[in-house]
């Protein structure tokens, strides 16, 4: 069931105009995970990274502690892409979630 207190809060804040880094009010990676991944192939064994790849125009992902920074190709609308990659993001961590309480 989807409560107010569990809902996922996430702040989309533009770094340039080829770049936007998301802020997520819990983490995203384990403490002190950092990863940075330029293309699909190399996120295969993150599920969150590959998936945001299947966003349009996306060439870069990083994850860190609660934050998501995605590159992407220049003219990429962030309007479009950003709220992709956020509903990619709340899949994820739901998911995480439902596979930890079982």
């Amino acid at each position: 069931m989807k409560t107010k207190e569990n809902e996922i809060k996430i702040t989309a804040i533009p770094l340039d105009a080829e770049r936007c880094q998301f802020t997520v009010d819990r983490p995203v990676v384990l403490a002190g995970g950092a990863f940075q991944f330029q293309d699909k192939n190399k996120a295969k064994e993150y599920p969150l990274a590959e998936e945001i790849f299947e966003v349009a125009g996306i060439t870069a992902v990083a994850l860190e502690g609660l934050k998501v920074t995605v590159a992407a190709q220049p003219g990429t609308d962030w309007r479009v892409a950003g709220k992709e990659v956020g509903r990619i993001i709340r899949e994820h961590l739901i998911s995480e979630a439902a596979n930890f309480e079982q």
